[in-house]
């Protein structure tokens, strides 16, 4: 037998609708007694005060039931409310803190169950190329590479009201170029007709160098999504690297999958070598790619806040 989902808002609601029904209805025969008592003969003095008053009666009752009712309903609301906030924590906590100490319960708890969003679609596609004869010109060291990562997902909106999705994207700069200043390149996010964008030479105003000068944290535009909405996200940043080094990437909200892409340019096919690991407890697997410029991973599982990949390279050993 299928039980409808929402049985208990049937039965709350009953109750209230007969209850909104009868003081309807004592408004409407108190409204009828006051106009009668007008049409009541003069031979019928005794009479007429009383359907008055009984009139007056059913209006008032019916006005200070109204305004009882109104108030009884909102703290039941407010109660009831309370209550469930209150069951989900004991539950999550009967379920899971046994064994596990009570800080660590409470950052499980908020590192899941408080998020509004959950990214679905993920893709992370970074691209390696060698500088260009005028960056190399500015900054003369052979061994440098220009990396971009482009990410793109949608943030799907899971909680039960409408919610505004903002992110704050960092990225850390390790080796300086006059013309890498600052690593974000453009920023997009649509939900609907609605868009928030920055592009070059705008988006520098948003960027906010931290005090060691490596972290570079990008303000970007909140954007409404409703109840069930899917916002569409992609950012993209440029920067310089070296032709050995480490790219790291994390996630804030949870994620159902995640997909790693590497294309090297044409110039560096069959340089060098890719190692990828991950801060997830199952690791990447890879997959087949028809050209040997392209390397690719996924994880088939969800991952948590704040869990993510670290992407390894060096050029191969020509012994």
């Amino acid at each position: 037998m299928e039980i409808p989902a929402n049985l208990g808002t049937q039965q709350r609601t009953k109750p209230w609708l007969r209850l909104g029904l009868t003081i309807g209805g004592a408004l409407a025969i108190g409204s009828l007694l006051m106009v009668a008592s007008d049409y009541i003969e003069a031979t019928h003095d005794k009479i007429r005060p009383l359907v008055l008053e009984l009139g007056i009666g059913f209006v008032v009752g019916g006005v200070i039931a109204f305004t009882i009712e109104y108030y009884m309903r909102s703290r039941k609301e407010l109660e009831d409310k309370k209550r469930d906030e209150q069951l989900q924590s004991n539950v999550f906590r009967a379920l899971f803190g046994t064994a596990l100490s009570p800080e660590l319960v409470h950052e499980v708890y908020q590192n899941i169950f408080t998020r509004k969003f959950a990214r679905q679609n993920l893709e992370i596609a970074i691209t390696l190329r060698p500088l260009t004869d005028e960056e190399q010109a500015t900054y003369n060291v052979p061994a440098l590479l220009v990396l971009t990562q482009t990410v793109t997902y949608d943030a799907k909106n899971i909680s039960d009201d409408v919610a505004d999705y903002h992110v704050h994207p960092q990225e850390y700069i390790l080796i300086s170029h006059p013309m890498f200043l600052q690593p974000f390149h453009t920023f997009t996010a649509s939900c609907g007709s609605n868009l928030k964008s920055l592009n070059k030479p705008d988006i520098a105003k948003c960027v906010h160098l931290s005090e060691d000068g490596i972290w570079h944290k990008l303000a970007v535009p909140e954007i409404s999504v409703p109840e069930g909405g899917v916002v569409h996200v992609i950012s993209k940043v440029e920067m310089v690297c070296r032709d050995t080094d480490i790219k790291t990437w994390l996630t804030y909200h949870p994620a159902d999958r995640l997909k790693l892409k590497v294309e090297l340019d044409k110039a560096l096919l069959g340089q060098f070598e890719f190692a990828v690991d991950q801060s997830h407890r199952l690791p990447l697997n890879v997959v087949p790619s028809d050209t040997p410029r392209v390397y690719e991973w996924k994880l088939e599982k969800p991952i948590l806040p704040y869990q993510g990949i670290i992407l390894y390279w060096r050029r191969k050993n020509r012994l």
